[in-house]
């Protein structure tokens, strides 16, 4: 359970289910709507160099391919019978902002209780291993976290109404 689950006294996320105290990112469970189209983007900071960029982009993309089950499409295979593995059906950008501005859209991402993220501290950059990220993490206070980039996943409207004035990443 994140410290959004504590703000709405443990409820999940509108639209989102709980799964063992931590948020799931599919659509939420109840015949009564088709859910609204999905969006993901990823934002780093733009002061990152390019192979730090893509190394972020690559550990955001892993975790959320791990939150977003079933959004693999089929094999694909191409005329001379040779088969590639699914990739994502979603379209996935990757966008850039200035340091603040990540740090920004994190605080108002996590305020949105039907969208979610996952973010790539500067803790978990510069550690070595992920024990070594988990140890370090549990020392820095929510307030000074650094921001190196974040994967923002939800309904497509209110996505983009958080990203839609962000620039490509170069």
């Amino acid at each position: 359970m994140d410290d959004r689950d504590e703000d709405r006294g443990g409820r999940p996320p509108q639209g989102l289910r709980a799964r063992a105290g931590a948020h799931e990112w599919g659509p939420g469970g109840g015949a009564a709507a088709a859910p609204a189209p999905q969006k993901v983007v990823l934002v780093c900071r733009e002061d990152l160099p390019t192979a730090v960029a893509v190394n972020a982009a690559a550990v955001l993309g892993l975790s959320v391919g791990h939150h977003l089950p079933g959004r693999t499409g089929p094999d694909a295979t191409d005329a001379s019978g040779t088969t590639y593995p699914g990739i994502t059906t979603l379209p996935v950008p990757v966008l850039s902002a200035p340091a603040a501005e990540v740090a920004e859209l994190f605080r108002r991402a996590r305020a949105d209780e039907q969208v979610a993220t996952v973010v790539l501290t500067e803790t978990a950059r510069r550690a070595k291993t992920y024990e070594d990220y988990l140890e370090q993490a549990r020392r820095v206070p929510h307030a000074d976290t650094e921001p190196v980039a974040l994967a923002v996943y939800g309904p497509r409207n209110r996505v983009t109404r958080l990203t839609k004035h962000l620039p490509l990443l170069p």
